[in-house]
């Protein structure tokens, strides 16, 4: 949720900003999955960000607050907010990183080499090792832990596919369609 701060960490630290983004059905699937939930009211109790950022979206997440939802549906709404904020972003910052999720998971040594490059870092030998080691596919597949660092990034990116059914992908990619498009 720093997320919604980002602005104000660049400002303050004179931060170069990375924001990675996902396709919305791996987030939901991701927040499913653990179990987590985040009220929303969270978010509509700022006036500050329903009037700025999340100005947008603000009617939805207004009335999403006012009756209880699925955890899936709440996944999708904060979803929604972090993305609205992205394309905000994006129009102001244009500097700023964005890299998706999925391409770090699909290639990423080339995506961390490119993305070291753009930083000005370098992209060490040590780094690649590291980068290989967390992300290789000789790592845990399947029914990986919740919370283990060393995975086979390629099948998890797009595990949400075998994980979740078809009428609640179709449920997802309708209600972000409008964010996603943009």
């Amino acid at each position: 949720i720093a997320l919604f701060s980002a602005e104000w960490i660049a400002d303050r630290f004179d931060a170069q900003v990375v924001m990675m983004v996902r396709h919305p059905a791996g987030f939901v699937h991701s927040i499913r999955r653990a179990g987590w939930r985040h009220p929303i009211e969270h978010l509509t109790s700022q006036p500050a960000l329903l009037s700025g950022l999340l100005s947008p979206i603000a009617d939805e997440l207004k009335e999403a607050a006012s009756r209880s939802l699925d955890i899936v549906d709440e996944a999708i709404l904060l979803w929604k907010a972090c993305y609205q904020a992205v394309e905000t972003y994006r129009q102001r910052n244009p500097s700023w990183i964005v890299v998706r999720n999925e391409d770090l998971a699909e290639n990423p040594i080339e995506e961390y080499r490119r993305l070291c490059s753009y930083l000005q870092l370098p992209f060490s030998t040590s780094m690649q090792e590291a980068v290989n080691a967390y992300t290789q596919s000789s790592n845990q597949s399947g029914d990986v832990p919740l919370h283990a660092t060393k995975r086979d990034s390629r099948s998890e990116a797009w595990k949400w596919k075998d994980r979740l059914d078809s009428q609640i992908v179709n449920r997802i990619l309708e209600d972000t369609a409008p964010i996603v498009q943009k």
